[in-house]
């Protein structure tokens, strides 16, 4: 249903991200399922009501309307299109390394260097995103 939105599965960044911009309380919490891919975890706690159980946001008032305009806001924050282009960029680069032949996986000092650059560069972005 949310998925003709967004295309693929989020981060907990972009969900922590599109809340913010909605203007609504929500934390991270960095819990996950033991069985679930190493790569993707946590979870996203956000407020809709107050103590006193009136709404929080002018419109949002269930957590269907609230997947429906998170997943509206996803695809375009500039985190998630950034990381997307990063990924896309070392699949072009791990195809070009496997045409080249019997160094076929391997990347020379000059390519590991530019990588490493790119993966702290990545890093980087990311913290400045969580704070």
């Amino acid at each position: 249903m949310f998925y003709k939105y967004i295309g693929i599965d989020p981060s907990v960044h972009d969900i922590l991200e599109a809340c913010h911009r909605l203007q609504l309380t929500a934390c991270g919490v960095g819990k996950r399922y033991p069985r679930s891919d190493f790569r993707f975890h946590g979870r996203v706690h956000v407020q809709l009501k107050t103590d006193l159980g009136t709404p929080v946001h002018k419109t949002i008032h269930t957590k269907t309307q609230l997947l429906e305009e998170i997943a509206k806001l996803i695809p375009g924050l500039e985190g998630r299109q950034k990381r997307l282009e990063a990924a896309e960029k070392m699949k072009q680069r791990m195809v070009e390394v496997q045409k080249r032949g019997p160094r076929a996986g391997k990347l020379s000092k000059k390519e590991q260097k530019k990588l490493q650059k790119e993966q702290a560069a990545q890093a980087q972005a990311q913290q400045q995103q969580n704070k």
